[in-house]
């Protein structure tokens, strides 16, 4: 079944930069450029019948260029060869080792292995480089954490698996400080040599990137259309959604002036939690299933909802349709930040119909 999406495609390549050189953004940060052209393109009628792409939460290009794609409708993973055509399928439906019950998320892990972490189970699987399942945890350690985090009214996705620098809250600290009131949610995610991009407010193709606490900042502008999934040193790999919803993913190159080793850091910073702010969340939760009733589907704004009493926090919709919804809520005085996801599918780690704050 292919549900209808939250995306409209429109693939316009407005911005075009050679590999030949580097040129400057109005605000005067060099510019990154990326390929107009996709790599590799593989598109829904890549899978076989019985495992068509149905709510793709996430991806990861590995080390020999094959692609691992969680399919988290069919929750299974589909791997992908080098050159785009499928090999097989990984795990399937289930509770026992090496399956998974979705929406799962995929990301990398020591060497050629990766981590698959499915919330409906509450486990973290290790797949070792031939894909077998090496060993289970039911708790995140000091190493696996949750690939989305809450900060201060901004939601991070982190595929680096290191403790958050202290240079990285710093980057989302001072881009709040342009927006003292929290009048918006700011969209991050961390890329494979673990540098910060941070979405435009105004415009969702365009990224600004930090590479580390002495590191320059730079800008990139993305295709339209193209949600990132992974952003490697050379390459952006991402899911785009037509008006129907049929899914497709592209691998675009990334022309950086070079590779950026970000250094790690030994100790995370400690993220803020709210309890009182977590308690709220359950008249939210109660307001879209009211919705839901009237409608058959979740709202997508804030206006849309009958909430019994005005909701005492900044609350921010990021998306809702007849299959899911997911929010985030911050309070003003203290920078706070929790959020809550129903359905499929989820911001990645995010647990069904429970609220988390944090990391």
């Amino acid at each position: 079944m292919r549900h209808a999406g939250v995306w409209a495609v429109l693939f316009i390549a407005p911005f075009i930069v050679g590999c030949s050189g580097q040129r400057t953004a109005p605000s005067g940060l060099p510019v990154w450029a990326v390929g107009e052209h996709p790599l590799m393109t593989i598109a829904d009628s890549a899978a076989p019948p019985g495992h068509e792409f149905n709510g793709i939460s996430s991806a990861h290009r590995r080390s020999d260029g094959t692609i691992l794609v969680a399919n988290s409708g069919a929750a299974e993973l589909a791997l992908f060869d080098s050159s785009g055509r499928f090999v097989k399928t990984v795990g399937r439906k289930g509770q026992g080792p090496g399956e998974f019950q979705g929406p799962i998320a995929v990301f990398a892990w020591r060497a050629d292995s990766v981590v698959v972490f499915d919330p409906a189970n509450l486990r973290w699987t290790v797949l070792d480089p031939r894909l077998m399942a090496s060993r289970t945890a039911t708790a995140p350690d000091s190493a696996i954490r949750l690939p989305t985090w809450l900060y201060q009214g901004a939601m991070v996705n982190d595929r680096t698996l290191s403790p958050v620098p202290t240079w990285v809250l710093a980057a989302l600290d001072a881009a709040r400080r342009t927006d003292p009131a929290f009048t918006r949610l700011i969209l991050a995610r961390r890329d494979d040599m673990g540098a910060l991009w941070i979405r435009d407010a105004a415009d969702e193709t365009r990224w600004t990137v930090q590479s580390g606490p002495a590191g320059g900042a730079a800008t990139v502008r993305l295709p339209s259309g193209l949600h990132p999934l992974q952003i490697g040193d050379n390459f952006i790999l991402g899911l785009v959604r037509d008006t129907v919803g049929i899914e497709e993913l592209r691998i675009h190159p990334l022309h950086r002036p070079s590779a950026v080793a970000v250094p790690a850091e030994l100790a995370a910073p400690a993220l803020p939690k709210d309890s009182t702010l977590l308690a709220a969340l359950p008249n939210l939760l109660m307001a879209q299933e009211v919705y839901y009733s009237e409608h058959a589907k979740y709202a997508g704004h804030v206006d849309s909802l009958r909430l019994t009493a005005p909701f005492p926090y900044r609350l921010f919709i990021l998306n809702g349709d007849s299959h899911h919804w997911s929010a985030v809520a911050v309070r003003r005085e203290t920078g706070a930040t929790c959020g809550l996801s129903v359905g499929t599918p989820a911001p990645l780690g995010w647990l069904d119909g429970n609220p988390f704050c944090g990391r």
